[in-house]
């Protein structure tokens, strides 16, 4: 981004497509070690020579007057509805604006969308092996990451299919519901369990 702003070409066009996970498996490399090395190697040769070229002591005070001044009021986002079912390599999201904005929301967008089909795919895995016949209830929150990872979790288990939650106020933020009726709703879930 820093490049795209000091060739002052940070306002051209761009479009960005946030795609689902293949499916397909991809080679691997026959030791394990060999990516994150070269990949560490990398950032470290990229770090010296900046070292090297005294860039360490330039101050980017302008860039960061420009990121203070950057607003989305150019940026369109387009997405599938949620609770869609979509396949290898259809675009899940498409951003699109000036390149610099773009590269800014790329980062968290795909974070964002990536865990969410990670776990509704899981769940729709695991609905699928037991079938419809039996109660899926789900224990995620102790072990989910992130500011709300447990919440988050447990929702997109539920759009995957599973039928309960072990964790009562997710039931009563996600479903609207009054904390008695939710504690009836998974007892008598757990009743066909």
């Amino acid at each position: 981004m820093d490049a795209f702003w000091k060739a002052a070409n940070s306002n051209v066009p761009t479009t960005v497509d946030e795609k689902g996970r293949r499916l397909v498996d991809h080679p691997r490399p026959t030791n394990p070690m060999v990516s994150p090395l070269l990949t560490d190697l990398y950032q470290f040769t990229m770090a010296y020579a900046y070292w090297k070229a005294g860039k360490h002591h330039d101050r980017a005070d302008g860039f960061f007057d420009y990121l203070r001044a950057l607003d989305c009021s150019d940026v369109d986002v387009y997405a599938i509805s949620e609770g869609f079912t979509v396949f290898p390599n259809v675009p899940l999201m498409r951003v699109e604006g000036p390149v610099a904005v773009v590269q800014l929301l790329e980062t968290p967008f795909l974070n964002l969308v990536n865990y969410a089909s990670l776990v509704t795919t899981n769940a729709a895995r695991h609905r699928f092996v037991v079938g419809k016949s039996k109660a899926l209830l789900e224990f995620g929150f102790r072990r989910a990451q992130g500011p709300d990872g447990g919440i988050s979790a447990s929702r997109y288990c539920y759009m995957g299919g599973f039928d309960a939650t072990r964790f009562i106020i997710i039931i009563v933020l996600w479903f609207r519901r009054l904390e008695k009726e939710c504690i009836i709703v998974v007892a008598s879930k757990l009743q066909r369990w």
